[in-house]
């Protein structure tokens, strides 16, 4: 795992190799918890709105974002960037 953000909430990067193609994963950790929070891959059974609006339920700004979809999969680097600058 390759940490891409740090602050109140790091970020960490995993990709890997499966089956021939490439599988990029995020994981956040702040406050002794740990979490999933997304996958670039095109298969997820992960509700990512739900997931992380509960997640980062402490900031109110960033959960009406993710409901509003300012933020999606694809963002979750710019996502956890406002979380630690909130």
């Amino acid at each position: 795992m390759k940490v891409i953000e740090r602050g109140k909430c790091t970020l960490f990067l995993w990709r890997y190799t499966l089956n021939g193609g490439i599988s990029i994963n995020y994981y956040a950790y702040r406050e002794s918890k740990p979490k999933f929070l997304s996958t670039r891959d095109i298969i997820s059974g992960i509700n990512f709105i739900k997931s992380t609006s509960e997640y980062f339920s402490d900031c109110e700004e960033l959960v009406k974002k993710i409901k509003n979809k300012d933020f999606k999969k694809k963002e979750t680097l710019e996502m956890v960037k406002y979380y630690n600058t909130k």
